[in-house]
């Protein structure tokens, strides 16, 4: 039997939570924790039946398990990957944006050049050189927030909040509750 006396630290990721003591019927769980993202997990234990061996009623929870439908994941607000992504798409949409006018600055040094009389031919080499390496980063600063965005999207259809199903009531239940705040997991309850 294993007592904690505070806080269980974990990394972000899919983390398999298992409850199990003699007498009772195992739980388990898959956990999702990102970072920063408190959690709330309640894991009933069931007793064993009388007269039924303890491998028995093992696979007769593991298969309970695999057919009931996993609880919806409980989430507040916008992940941390849809944040990193909406920010990171509008540093490169800002880039863009500067490199655009530079662009256009170049575009305008391009034509001064073949309005000279004489025209300089390294003059005007040089000014077609800039302005085919600003418009090529311009180019690419735009492809790159139109990724930026297309993430941002996904991130935010995807991290939607869902409201976790109450367990079901049993005659005697031992609870364990299990919260999560940033990289930082708590155990408590009955054992």
């Amino acid at each position: 039997m294993l007592s904690l006396a505070g806080s269980v630290q974990v990394n972000s990721g899919v983390r398999q939570v298992t409850l199990a003591k003699p007498g009772y019927q195992s739980v388990s769980r898959s956990v999702t924790i990102a970072g920063a993202q408190p959690i709330k997990l309640t894991l009933t234990l069931q007793p064993l039946e009388a007269g039924v061996p303890a491998s028995a009623a093992a696979g007769a929870a593991a298969s309970k398990t695999a057919s009931e439908p996993k609880p919806a994941e409980h989430s507040q607000g916008l992940s941390a990957p849809f944040w990193v992504s909406a920010i990171a798409t509008g540093v490169l949409a800002g880039t863009a944006v500067t490199f655009g006018v530079v662009t256009l600055n170049n575009n305008h040094k391009l034509d001064e050049e073949f309005n000279r009389f004489p025209t300089d031919p390294a003059a005007v080499d040089s000014a077609r050189h800039s302005l085919k390496t600003s418009a090529a980063l311009t180019d690419v600063f735009i492809g790159a927030s139109i990724v930026g965005l297309a993430a941002s999207v996904y991130f935010a259809v995807t991290s939607g909040s869902s409201e976790e199903a109450p367990p079901a009531k049993a005659a005697r239940k031992d609870r364990l509750q299990l919260g999560a705040n940033g990289s930082e997991l708590t155990l408590s309850g009955r054992f």
